[in-house]
C-alpha cells in the first residue's frame, strides 16, 4: 500500500517535537511494510515551487520512505500549493492521504485528495482546528479555553499593537505597550467599549475568527477520518468544532533500555530538562528554582543537565548564560537531540511547562525508559504522567518547584519510590497506551488505512472471456502505478528489447527515443538544443526541456496539467530511484513557478 503522508515540516531526524512527529512515523510505516511518500514544505535557495523527491534509508524496513519536498519562500497561494499536491498525487499515485497538517495547506490541497477519490485522514496534534492562536502571548498570560473566540480576537489585537512582545511571546518589553496589554486582556466588556478604537479592533478580529471557524468546520468535513495526539484534545476539539475526533496517543522512539550509571558523584540526584528553549516549556522557571536552592543553605540542590533543540539564539544564548552561572551542563543544539544519551546517568526528568501542552514527547519518552518526572500539573501532562511515578507542581511556582527538587535531592527516599514505580510502570505498559512505541503507532494507523480502503465499493470482476478480464486486470494496476512504476516497467521492457534484438544503444538512449520520439516533448526538445532533427541521447535532456509531458490521469478523472518533474537530491545519488537515475536527476518547475507550468 502506497501511503500519502503531508506534513508542514519534515527534519532530517526523528524531533521531540510533534510539529515534526511526521519523521519518525515514517519510518515506522516503512518497517510496518507500507510505502511511504511524504510530501512537505522547504524553505531552500532554490526556483520557488521546485519540487525534489529523495529516499531516505530506514533501517529493517519491509517498505519504503521516499520525501518531495516542495521549495517555498512564504508567497505561496493555497491554490499554487494545492496544484503541486496535486502533480506529487499523480505522479506517485497513493491509495490514501494522511494529513499530519492541514493549516499550512489549506482547503485547495484536501480537494486535490478529494477530487482523486483518495480516502484522508487527519491527527491534530495543536488546537489549531479551533484556534489558530494557541497561547495569546505566550507564555506569561493566563491561557483561555478552547472555543473562547473573545480571548483569541484579544490576544490577536495585543499581538498587532504591542511590538516589543518577545520571540515566541512573553511580557512586551515597553512599559507603556504592558498596560495596553493587561487592559486588553483583563478590561471586562464595559471597559472595554470605553475604549472604542480598542473594542472595534477586537470586534473586527472577533467577525475574522468566526468566519475562519466556520471555514475550518467545513473543510474537516471533507476528510473521512479525524484524530486528536491525546484524549483531552480530542474531547476538546470535538466539543469545540463539531466535529468528531478520536483520541489516537503518538508513540515515542524505542530509546528503550536505561543507560547506565555515569560516573560522579553518586550521593547527588542528578535531573534532566529536555525539551527546547520555548518559553512555554520553562526552562527559565527551572532555572530560578535551582537559583533559590543554591542561595538556602539549609537545603541541598540537585545537579542538572540541559539538552536543547535550538529555536532563538538570542534567548538560546541568555539562557546558556543563565545556567553556566549556575553550574548547570547545557547542550543546545540545531537538529535532532540524541535522546538516548541524554537520557543517560540522570535519576529523574523535569518539564516545568506553564501551559499549552498536549501529549509533550519529554514526558512520555522519559516515562517510556523509567524514569520519574517533576513536572506541571497542567491536563496535557497529568494525561500522561502517573501519580505513583511523578511530582506535579502549579505551572510557574518557582517556589514550589524548588521545595519539589529539594525533596528528590538525596538519591534515598522519595527519589527511590518514585524510580521504582516509574520502571515498574514502563515494563508493564511499554507498547500500549501512553508508553506506546511508534510501530505500535504505525499498526494502528495501517489497521485504519486498510478499513478506509475496504469501505470504498468494489468494482467487480469485468464482464468477458478470461483473456478480457485478464487485460482488465492488469489495465486496472497500470492505472494505479506510479510514474517511477511505470518508468520501471519501460526500463524492463527495453532491457529485454536490447537483449532481444542485440541493440548497440545502451537503454537511457532508448528510453528517451520512448518517451520522446514524435510527439511536442522532443520537438520542443529539439528547438532548444538547436538541432531539431538530431536524436536525444539523454531522456533527463528530453524531461527538462519539454513542457507537455501529462501523466495519465485516473479512470474517470479530467485530465490534469503537465506533471511537476523531480530534482534528486545530489547528496543522495546513490539512494536515487530507478527513475531518478535514468533521468539523471531532472528538474522541473512546480506549478506557478515563473516560466512553469500548472
Amino acid at each position: 500500500m502506497r501511503v500519502a503522508l503531508v506534513c508542514h515540516e519534515f527534519r532530517s531526524e526523528a524531533s521531540l517535537h510533534l510539529s515534526s512527529h511526521a519523521r519518525g512515523l515514517g519510518s515506522a510505516l516503512a518497517r510496518a511494510g507500507l510505502e511511504v511518500e511524504v510530501f512537505t514544505l522547504e524553505a531552500r535557495g532554490e526556483r520557488r515551487l521546485t519540487q525534489r523527491r529523495r529516499l531516505l534509508p530506514v533501517k529493517d524496513a519491509a517498505g519504503t520512505l521516499a520525501v518531495t519536498a516542495v521549495a517555498v519562500d512564504g508567497s505561496e497561494s493555497p491554490a499554487e500549493l494545492a496544484a503541486a499536491f496535486g502533480a506529487f498525487l499523480d505522479r506517485e499515485r497513493p491509495a490514501v492521504c494522511h494529513f499530519e497538517s492541514i493549516a499550512a495547506f489549506g482547503a485547495p490541497s484536501l480537494g486535490e485528495a478529494r477530487r482523486r477519490g483518495l480516502p484522508t485522514v487527519y491527527c491534530a496534534r495543536d488546537p489549531w482546528p479551533a484556534h489558530d492562536q494557541l497561547t495569546l502571548t505566550l507564555p506569561n498570560l493566563a491561557p483561555f479555553e478552547l472555543g473562547d473566540c473573545e480571548a483569541e480576537a484579544r490576544g490577536e489585537v495585543a499581538l498587532e499593537l504591542c511590538e516589543s512582545i518577545p520571540s515566541g511571546g512573553g511580557v512586551p518589553a515597553d512599559p507603556g505597550e504592558r498596560l495596553l496589554l493587561r487592559e486588553l486582556l483583563e478590561a471586562d466588556g464595559a471597559a472595554l467599549a470605553s475604549r472604542p478604537e480598542l473594542a472595534h479592533k477586537v470586534a473586527d478580529a472577533h467577525e475574522r475568527i468566526q468566519e475562519a471557524r466556520a471555514n475550518k468546520r467545513a473543510l474537516l468535513s471533507g476528510v473521512d477520518r479525524r484524530f486528536a495526539a491525546s484524549r483531552m484534545l480530542a474531547r476538546q476539539l470535538s466539543a469545540t468544532v463539531g466535529r468528531a475526533f478520536t483520541p489516537r496517543i503518538p508513540g515515542v522512539e524505542p530509546a528503550a533500555a536505561r543507560m547506565e550509571e555515569r560516573a560522579g558523584d553518586a550521593a547527588r540526584t542528578r535531573l534532566l530538562f529536555l525539551g527546547s528553549s520555548r518559553p512555554v516549556e520553562g526552562l527559565d522557571v527551572l532555572l530560578d528554582a535551582l537559583r533559590e536552592l543554591l542561595a538556602s543553605p539549609d537545603r541541598e540542590a540537585p545537579s542538572l543537565r540541559v539538552v536543547l533543540e535550538a529555536t532563538d539564539p538570542l534567548r538560546d544564548a541568555a539562557l546558556a548564560t543563565r545556567a553556566e552561572a549556575l553550574g548547570v551542563e547545557f547542550e543546545c543544539k540545531r537538529g535532532a537531540l540524541d535522546v538516548p544519551r541524554a537520557l543517560g546517568g540522570v535519576d529523574a526528568l523535569v518539564f516545568p511547562a506553564r501551559w499549552g501542552q498536549f501529549a509533550p514527547a519529554s514526558v512520555r519518552v522519559a516515562q517510556a525508559v523509567g524514569l520519574p518526572v517533576v513536572a506541571s500539573a497542567i491536563p496535557g501532562i497529568e494525561e500522561f504522567a502517573s501519580p505513583t511515578s511523578s511530582t506535579l507542581v502549579e505551572p510557574g511556582d518557582v517556589s514550589q518547584l524548588a521545595e519539589a527538587l529539594a525533596t528528590i535531592a538525596h538519591r534515598a527516599g522519595r527519589l527511590g519510590e518514585l524510580r521504582e514505580a516509574a520502571l515498574h510502570r514502563a515494563v508493564s505498559e511499554a507498547g500500549s497506551g501512553p508508553l506506546k512505541g511508534l510501530d505500535a503507532e504505525a499498526q494502528e494507523w495501517r489497521q485504519t488505512y486498510e478499513q478506509l480502503l475496504g469501505a470504498r465499493p468494489s468494482q467487480g470482476p469485468i464482464a468477458g472471456p478470461p483473456h478480457v478480464q485478464e487485460f482488465g486486470a492488469e489495465l486496472a494496476r497500470m492505472g494505479e502505478a506510479s510514474l517511477g512504476d511505470l518508468f520501471e516497467r519501460v526500463e524492463l521492457g527495453l532491457e529485454q528489447l536490447r537483449a532481444a534484438f542485440g541493440l548497440s544503444e545502451d537503454t537511457a538512449s532508448l528510453m528517451a527515443r520512448a518517451v520522446a520520439r514524435g510527439g511536442p516533448l522532443r520537438d520542443q526538445a529539439g528547438e532548444a538544443d538547436g538541432c531539431q532533427e538530431e536524436p536525444l541521447l539523454r531522456v533527463g535532456d528530453a524531461l527538462e526541456h519539454g513542457k507537455d509531458l501529462v501523466p495519465r490521469p485516473a479512470p474517470g478523472d479530467p485530465v490534469a496539467g503537465p506533471a511537476v518533474a523531480t530534482e534528486a537530491d545530489p547528496a543522495g545519488q546513490d539512494q536515487l530511484s530507478r527513475q531518478e537515475q535514468l533521468t539523471g536527476g531532472t528538474t522541473g518547475e512546480g506549478p506557478g513557478a515563473q516560466g512553469g507550468t500548472a
